[in-house]
């Protein structure tokens, strides 16, 4: 789990960000449930945070020529990238009897008005 509300490698653990609960007299199971509840919630939010960065790189879109500057092998395999001056959506793919990945055109669209 990051601290940041950025994606990337954990930090520091979310029970670090929870309010410090001793010396108040609190019953311990209050105590944990408290501390269990602040840690799932940090965790969400991270999961989020990793989801966002996942859905970002698998569908990007730009025009054909930023297209062809964008390395098929620096995305994920099957992210969609959708040329907004000619419709066309390509796909990042294994090419045949490859093992590197290029843009495979998956729908051939017209261009908008």
């Amino acid at each position: 789990m990051s601290t940041s509300g950025v994606p990337g490698p954990p930090s520091q653990p979310a029970s670090g960000w929870f309010p410090n609960l001793e010396g108040l007299n609190l019953p311990r199971a209050l105590t944990n449930g408290l501390q269990q509840g602040f840690s799932l919630i940090y965790s969400l939010r991270d999961a989020v945070n990793q989801l966002q960065a996942t859905v970002q790189a698998m569908i990007q879109y730009g025009t054909s020529g930023q297209r062809g500057k964008v390395n098929a092998q620096a995305v994920p395999n099957g992210a969609l990238y959708l040329e907004t001056d000619t419709g066309k959506i390509y796909q990042s793919r294994l090419s045949s009897n490859s093992t590197t990945r290029t843009w495979i055109l998956v729908v051939n669209g017209v261009p908008g008005p």
